[in-house]
């Protein structure tokens, strides 16, 4: 699991990390592309399998290099707060789920990032999750799409 920026995010993609998560503005500097759906691909065509994109308040992308026409959107509720910390808490929960007993479910992925990073929001310090973090897991919005639209693998 990487989460960086710049050369070395492309550098861990081409590695064959297994995920990787720049934000958005991380992953436009990195690919040169201002779609985060296509920086994204362009992460898991150079080796990623897994490329989880931070959208700020808009909650967050995932892809799967295995489905390259799938895209999990998870949006969490509407928050105030700081947001200090947000991206690590989204890192740790991926991790969760990566560590987990269970097979990888993409949506749940999804919730649980967002669910998190939102649960950090609303928290006065850096490196806390809110203990209400399960009922905001409950309010993340997440849609689970296949875009036909998209190029086929290259």
């Amino acid at each position: 699991m990487v989460d960086t920026s710049g050369g070395t995010l492309l550098a861990a993609a081409r590695a064959g990390a297994t995920v990787v998560k720049p934000n958005r503005d991380e992953l436009a500097e990195t690919t040169g592309l201002a779609d985060p759906v296509e920086g994204a691909h362009a992460l898991l065509d150079a080796g990623a399998r897994i490329a989880v994109v931070s959208l700020g308040a808009d909650g967050l992308l995932v892809l799967d290099r295995d489905h390259r026409d799938r895209i999990v959107r998870a949006r969490p509720p509407a928050l105030r707060g700081n947001a200090t910390g947000a991206g690590d808490a989204a890192v740790a929960a991926v991790l969760a789920e990566l560590v987990a007993d269970e097979p990888l479910d993409l949506a749940r992925l999804a919730r649980r990032a967002t669910a998190w990073s939102a649960s950090a929001v609303l928290m006065p310090f850096a490196g806390e999750l809110s203990p209400d973090r399960d009922d905001l897991a409950a309010r993340v919005e997440v849609t689970d799409d296949t875009d036909d639209t998209l190029e086929s693998p290259r």
